[in-house]
C-alpha cells in the first residue's frame, strides 16, 4: 500500500474504480487549454529574462537552449484527454506549477482531496 500521513492509499485514487463528478470532466475540458497557455506564457517570460541577463551571447543561447529543451520534456501537449486520465493531468499541472489548489476551486471536494494527498500540499 502507498499510504500517506494521514492514512489515504494514493494509489487507489488512480484506479478505474476512482470515480470524481461528470462536472469536474467538464470543468476541466474547460479550463486545460488556458491552464497550458497560462503556464507557456510564464516559459516565454522566463526565456526572455535568460535573453537580456548580462551574460555572453553564447552562454545566454546555451542556457536558454537547456532550459527550452527541459521545459518540452514537461509541457503537457502530448496530454491524453480522456475521463480516466484526468486526475493524474490535474497532478502534473500542479507538480509543474502550472497551476495552483487554488485554480481547482470549482472542482469537487472529492477531486481536491485527491490532488492534495498525491501532491502532498
Amino acid at each position: 500500500m502507498n499510504k500517506d500521513s494521514r492514512g489515504y492509499d494514493k494509489s487507489s485514487l488512480f484506479s478505474p474504480t476512482a470515480v470524481y463528478p461528470e462536472s469536474d470532466w467538464k470543468l476541466f475540458q474547460s479550463k486545460y487549454a488556458e491552464w497550458n497557455e497560462n503556464y507557456i506564457d510564464r516559459l516565454c517570460k522566463d526565456y526572455m529574462e535568460i535573453l537580456n541577463s548580462d551574460k555572453a551571447p553564447s552562454e545566454r543561447f546555451r542556457v536558454l537552449s537547456d532550459r527550452i529543451s527541459s521545459d518540452r520534456q514537461k509541457v503537457g501537449f502530448a496530454v491524453r484527454n480522456s475521463r480516466s486520465q484526468m486526475l493524474r493531468n490535474i497532478v502534473d499541472l500542479v507538480e509543474r506549477g502550472a497551476i495552483t489548489l487554488d485554480d481547482l476551486d470549482s472542482f469537487s471536494d472529492e477531486l481536491k482531496t485527491a490532488v492534495k494527498v498525491i501532491t502532498d500540499k
